[in-house]
């Protein structure tokens, strides 16, 4: 997991007093701060916000087990209808109709016959890349 770090720098002037001679000083205070973060999705709440009071929980457990499973370079999900059925124990009457809600409401999209999970939703990478993906898909499109 990669962690991003950021440096930021605060010069400050500030009324200091020297203890030996009583004088005030004005002076420059460096402060510096480091912030950290994980490696995160973005997630847009927009389509996501709209359809979250239809998602029942085995719906929302698909969903979001394709989402962890994307390939985070593309959002390329591969949807094996079996393979789902196994590794979440669900019916593949579940997942189809889990899979069939997603696409209805645009959470996965197909372009060139490969599924994607919709970089509206969520999306790991600059906006650029996704911008660039969000166009590939849309001309892509299989619908």
């Amino acid at each position: 997991m990669r962690t991003t770090k950021k440096l930021e720098t605060e010069i400050q002037k500030r009324k200091l007093v020297d203890v030996e001679t009583g004088e005030e000083l004005e002076l420059p205070v460096i402060t510096r701060h480091i912030t950290k973060d994980k490696d995160f999705d973005k997630i847009f709440s927009g389509i996501l916000l709209s359809v979250l009071g239809e998602i029942s929980g085995k719906r929302a457990k698909v969903i979001l087990h394709l989402i962890e499973r994307r390939n985070i370079k593309d959002n390329s999900v591969i949807v094996n209808q079996k393979a789902l059925s196994s590794e979440l124990r669900f019916s593949r009457d579940t997942i189809f109709k889990a899979l069939k809600f997603a696409y209805d409401k645009k959470i996965l999209l197909k372009a060139n016959g490969i599924t994607y999970v919709n970089p509206d939703i969520v999306f790991k990478g600059n906006p650029n890349r996704r911008d660039v993906l969000l166009r590939f898909i849309k001309e892509n499109s299989d619908e």
